[in-house]
C-alpha cells in the first residue's frame, strides 16, 4: 500500500511538472517570437493586422482574372463556354470622359452578363458601371494602366463596386489560367518573331536587340515545351485589414 501510494504521488507529481514545463515553454516561444518580429505580445483589445477573407485590389490580382479584346474575341468564337469564362473577368473598356478635353479614356470593369444584339448580329458585354451592353470591338487589347487600378480601388472602397472574395477570384484565376498563359505566350511570341523578321530584312541580325529577341524566343519556346508557365498555380493575395485581439467577432477595417 505504502508502495501504491508512492508510485501514486509520483505520477501527480510528474504530471505537474510537466504542465509546468509545457507552459514555460508556450511563454518561452511566445517571447521569442514577439522578439524575433520585435514587438511584445498582443494583449487582448489592442489592434493587429491580418488577412481578410477579401481580395485586395491589385495589380496582381487583376492580371489573373484580366482579358485583352483578343482573347475575349477568341472565346467568343466558343458559344457554349462563352458566357462560363467571360463572367467574372476584369476587361479594359473605353468609354465618354466627364472632361471633353480627355475624350474617350479607358477604365478597368467588370463584366456581369452577355446578351446578343439582333439588329447587329453582335455579341455585347454588361459590364460594372456602364449603363448599356457594349461591344467586344470596344474593349482594350493592351495592359491596364497603374492609373486605372487605383481607380478600380477608390470605386470599391466608396462601394460603387462590390469586393470579391478570395476564394472567388482563385476559382475564377484557376479556370483561366491556361488560356491567359497561353494567349499571352503566343502574343508575345509572334511579337519576337516580327522584330527578328525585321531585324533581318535591315541587315541587323548580329545587333544586340536581334540577338536579345532571339534569346527570349528560345526561352520560350523551351519553357512552352516543359509547360512550366502552365503549370504554376496562380495565387490570389488577400487584402489586408485591421483587427482586435482577443474579439470573438473580429472587427475588421481594411488597412491602406
Amino acid at each position: 500500500m505504502d508502495d501504491s501510494f508512492e508510485d501514486k504521488n509520483n505520477v501527480q507529481i510528474s504530471n505537474s511538472s510537466l504542465d509546468q514545463h509545457l507552459n514555460a515553454k508556450k511563454s518561452c516561444i511566445q517571447s521569442n517570437l514577439s522578439t524575433l518580429i520585435g514587438k511584445p505580445p498582443l494583449r487582448k483589445g489592442e489592434s493587429f493586422i491580418k488577412h481578410s477573407h477579401f481580395a485586395s485590389i491589385n495589380a496582381h490580382n487583376i492580371k489573373l482574372i484580366y482579358l485583352k479584346r483578343s482573347l475575349v474575341l477568341e472565346f467568343s468564337k466558343q458559344p457554349e463556354s462563352f458566357l462560363g469564362k467571360i463572367v467574372g473577368t476584369f476587361v479594359r473598356a473605353r468609354m465618354d470622359s466627364n472632361d471633353p478635353r480627355q475624350g474617350k479614356s479607358y477604365h478597368l470593369v467588370r463584366v456581369s452578363g452577355v446578351e446578343f444584339d439582333e439588329t447587329s448580329k453582335r455579341t455585347l458585354l454588361q459590364v460594372s458601371i456602364m449603363p448599356k451592353a457594349i461591344a467586344i470591338s470596344e474593349l482594350s487589347d493592351e495592359d491596364f494602366t497603374e492609373q486605372e487600378c487605383e481607380d478600380l480601388q477608390q470605386k470599391v472602397k466608396a462601394s460603387l463596386l462590390p469586393k470579391l472574395t478570395v476564394a472567388e477570384v482563385q476559382e475564377k484565376a484557376e479556370s483561366l489560367h491556361e488560356d491567359i498563359k497561353k494567349h499571352s505566350f503566343t502574343t508575345r511570341l509572334v511579337h519576337l518573331q516580327n522584330q527578328i523578321d525585321r531585324a533581318n530584312l535591315r541587315g541587323r541580325n548580329k545587333e544586340y536587340p536581334f540577338i536579345f529577341y532571339m534569346e527570349e524566343r528560345e526561352r520560350l519556346e523551351q519553357l512552352w515545351k516543359q509547360e512550366q508557365l502552365i503549370k504554376s498555380v496562380p495565387s490570389v493575395r488577400a487584402e489586408l485589414v485591421e483587427a482586435k485581439c482577443g474579439d470573438s467577432e473580429d472587427k475588421v477595417i481594411p488597412h491602406s
